[in-house]
C-alpha cells in the first residue's frame, strides 16, 4: 500500500536528546496519539534499551531506530501498517520482535544486521517486503512466511549464515535473485506449489544445502540459482524438466545432473 494513505495529515514524533519520553534504564515510551514515528526519530541512540509504541501508531519511519546498538526489545501495536527502510537496521542487541498481523509493508533493509534475532514469523498481511529486509541477521535460525506473502525479495536473507529452517507459504509465486545467498546452514528447502519463478542466484553459495523439492508449477529457473551448492545430492523436479530445453535451464542454474530426480506426470 502507498505510504501516503497512512501518512497524510498525521502526527509525526521525533525524539531529541534528553527527551522526557525516555524513562529509567533506557526505556522509551511514545505517547498516546502518536500516528507515525518520524524518519531517524531515535537514530543512533546508544542509551536506548527498550521501545514501547502505542496502539494507534500506523507507521515507523526510515532509519527510525537504526544504529541503536543496545536496543534489546520493541513492542509493536496491532495498528501498525508500515515499517520503513532501515527502520531497525544495525540493532545487534535486538533479540526478538513480533510483527503484528496487519503490517502491509516492511521496507528495504528494515532489519538488516540485527545480529541477535533468532526467529521471525511474518504475517500474511504483508504485501511488500523490501530488498535485503533481513540480510545478515547472523543468529537467525528460522523464519516463517505466512499465507498471503507472494514474493521473497532480492537479498531478503542474504548472509543469514545460521538459517536452518524456512517455511514458505502456498501463496508464494516468485523467489527473487540472491534471496537466500550464503545461507550456509540451510540443508533442505521445499518450494511450494504455485511458485513459477526462481531468479538468478536465489540459493547461491548455500554450501550445506542437500535436498530441494521444486513444484510442478515452476516454469523458470535462472542462471546460478544454485551456484556453489556443493552438497546438493537430490533435487526433485517437475516432469516437464525432462525436455532438452529445460535441461539447459538446469545446467545454467548449476543443478548437478547426478542430483536431478524428475517426477512422473501427476506425481
Amino acid at each position: 500500500m502507498a505510504s501516503q494513505e497512512y501518512f497524510a495529515h498525521l502526527s509525526l514524533v521525533k525524539i531529541r536528546r534528553g527527551s522526557r519520553l525516555f524513562g529509567k534504564e533506557g526505556v522509551c515510551c511514545f505517547p498516546e496519539g502518536t500516528a507515525v514515528i518520524a524518519d531517524s526519530a531515535c537514530l543512533s541512540r546508544d542509551d536506548l534499551r527498550r521501545v514501547v509504541i502505542p496502539e494507534g501508531t500506523v507507521g515507523i519511519g526510515n532509519m527510525a531506530f537504526a544504529l541503536c546498538f543496545h536496543l534489546e526489545a520493541v513492542s509493536l501495536p496491532e495498528s501498525l501498517r508500515k515499517i520503513g527502510d532501515s527502520a531497525f537496521a544495525n540493532c545487534p542487541s535486538l533479540t526478538g520482535i513480533l510483527i503484528p498481523d496487519g503490517v502491509a509493508e516492511v521496507g528495504i533493509c528494515a532489519f538488516s544486521h540485527c545480529d541477535s534475532l533468532e526467529a521471525l514469523a511474518l504475517p500474511g498481511s504483508l504485501r511488500a517486503i523490501g530488498v535485503g529486509a533481513f540480510d545478515h541477521c547472523a543468529s537467525l535460525r528460522e523464519i516463517a512466511f505466512s499465507e498471503g506473502v507472494a514474493e521473497i525479495p532480492a537479498y531478503a536473507l542474504w548472509g543469514c549464515e545460521r538459517l536452518e529452517e524456512v517455511k514458505l507459504p502456498g501463496t508464494l509465486r516468485v523467489v527473487w535473485n540472491s534471496a537466500f545467498w550464503e545461507c550456509g546452514s540451510l540443508r533442505e528447502i521445499v518450494i511450494p506449489e504455485g511458485v513459477t519463478e526462481i531468479r538468478n542466484g536465489a540459493f547461491r553459495q548455500c554450501g550445506k544445502l542437500e535436498r530441494v523439492r521444486l513444484p510442478d508449477t515452476l516454469r523458470r529457473i535462472e542462471y546460478d540459482a544454485f551456484e556453489g551448492c556443493t552438497a546438493l545430492r537430490r533435487v526433485e523436479l517437475p516432469a516437464l524438466f525432462r525436455s532438452p530445453e529445460m535441461r539447459k535451464m538446469l545446467d545454467a542454474a548449476e543443478i548437478p545432473a547426478k542430483a536431478r530426480v524428475c517426477r512422473r506426470s501427476g506425481n
